[in-house]
């Protein structure tokens, strides 16, 4: 049927059929529901607004950890959290830009012709220790070989 044919009060039970869906589904998808409150609150504190895409549990070392997807200002991060609200490591996307110059400097001179796909800033943190971030870069290469590069912000190239 085209819409030509679509008479107004057909057009709007049609809309609001497909509203109707629409607030079902979004009523029905557990987002970070699912998820224990110490993580849920966790992942607002570090990403306020945020909205958890995806989230998988597993068990390592006895204790439960969560692997959460996350979309915050149109940008992607990925988190690991323990049961109890630790955040051990959040990879995000960043700009070129926001890379540290040392760390663009060696990209840059390591692979002259590279043209770049992503770049995550990846950090990993231990309790009572600073952080540890590195940057991963997703490169294709002059033969058009994607390359996955991961890189310190002081420059040392760790893995090619």
């Amino acid at each position: 049927m085209g819409r030509e044919s679509m008479t107004p009060m057909r057009l709007t039970v049609a809309c609001t059929a497909g509203l109707l869906v629409a607030a079902l589904a979004f009523a029905l998808w557990p987002g970070d529901r699912s998820l224990p409150r110490p993580v849920r609150q966790a992942i607002q504190e570090r990403f306020p607004g945020s909205q958890v895409i995806q989230s998988k549990q597993r068990t390592r070392g006895g204790k439960a950890e969560y692997s959460v997807s996350l979309v915050q200002d149109r940008r992607r991060a990925d988190l690991t959290v323990t049961g109890d609200g630790q955040v051990t490591r959040v990879a995000r996307d960043i700009a070129f830009e926001a890379v540290p110059r040392a760390a663009a400097d060696a990209l840059a001179a390591t692979f002259p012709n590279a043209s770049y796909r992503s770049i995550e800033e990846v950090s990993r943190m231990k309790a009572g220790k600073a952080p540890v971030v590195t940057y991963e870069a997703l490169l294709v290469n002059d033969q058009r070989r994607e390359i996955e590069v991961l890189v310190t912000a002081d420059g040392t190239i760790k893995a090619k």
